[in-house]
């Protein structure tokens, strides 16, 4: 009886959310290096670059940094947004190439989470009167986890795709309704 308890609880505490993320376990610590400087070019293999002190990563936000033959082709930079809640990943964004890429995006998410629960096309224009569809979607996984993506957000040029676990959605709920001041 014993065993079988010590087992389920290795079980349950070596859990992931969901499939990597460009290599990253979601609901895991994130297990690549700190880069060596705060700028520069990566060389070799991904690391994090931070803001804050030094030590271990508790509950910040983080840059995965990517050397150039290993960026990912889904997003136009080098990086994308690691949030970390009490030493595990539960949140990766990552910033897209906004209406030229949304669709090869989705496909992308839809080969790796399967179809999303919801799918909305909406017209939008440019300022400029050029009509095209923005596409958003929206995925929920059978562990909480959400995917969600904005094919275009402010500009064409730019989207936005957001995986998070239940606890990431939690912290950041806590932490936006902490921000400003109410009317």
């Amino acid at each position: 009886m014993r065993t079988v308890i010590l087992l389920l609880a290795l079980a349950a505490s070596t859990a992931h959310a969901g499939p990597p993320i460009f290599g990253i376990e979601l609901a895991a610590p994130l297990a690549v290096r700190e880069c060596p400087s705060k700028y520069g070019v990566v060389k070799d293999s991904p690391c994090y670059r931070r803001d804050k002190a030094a030590g271990p990563l508790r509950n910040e936000t983080v840059e995965l940094q990517f050397p150039s033959e290993l960026k990912p082709d889904l997003t136009p930079l080098s990086h994308v947004a690691v949030h970390v809640v009490d030493g595990a990943v539960e949140r990766v964004s990552f910033w897209t190439h906004g209406i030229d890429s949304q669709d090869r995006v989705y496909a992308a998410l839809v080969a790796k989470f399967g179809q999303p629960a919801a799918v909305e096309r909406r017209a939008a224009t440019t300022r400029y009167g050029a009509v095209f569809d923005a596409l958003e979607a929206s995925w929920a996984l059978p562990d909480g986890t959400t995917v969600e993506i904005a094919g275009v957000l402010d500009s064409t040029t730019r989207g936005l795709v957001q995986i998070e676990t239940p606890k990431g959605k939690a912290a950041t709920r806590a932490a936006s309704s902490r921000v400003g001041t109410p009317l």
